[in-house]
């Protein structure tokens, strides 16, 4: 059964959760705001691709303030 304590589900639900709570710790810690770091690079390009991309990562980095170090533990 694919729930069962243990499963491979399980394991990597659970390595992506310290893989995001790594990430959000260490841009706490280094101070980086990656919004502003992300709209610089997206409006001077131009391209509809690395906008859509960039606002994509720009929302989940926002939701990332409130979850990711929560997720590390």
């Amino acid at each position: 059964m694919p729930n069962e304590p243990g499963s491979t589900y399980h394991k990597r639900l659970a390595w992506l959760a310290l893989i995001l709570g790594t990430y959000k710790i260490v841009v706490f810690i280094t101070g980086v705001n990656v919004a502003v770091l992300l709209n610089r690079v997206v409006f001077s390009g131009g391209n509809i691709i690395i906008f859509l991309i960039g606002q994509i990562w720009i929302f989940i980095d926002s939701v990332l303030n409130l979850i990711g170090p929560l997720l590390f533990f």
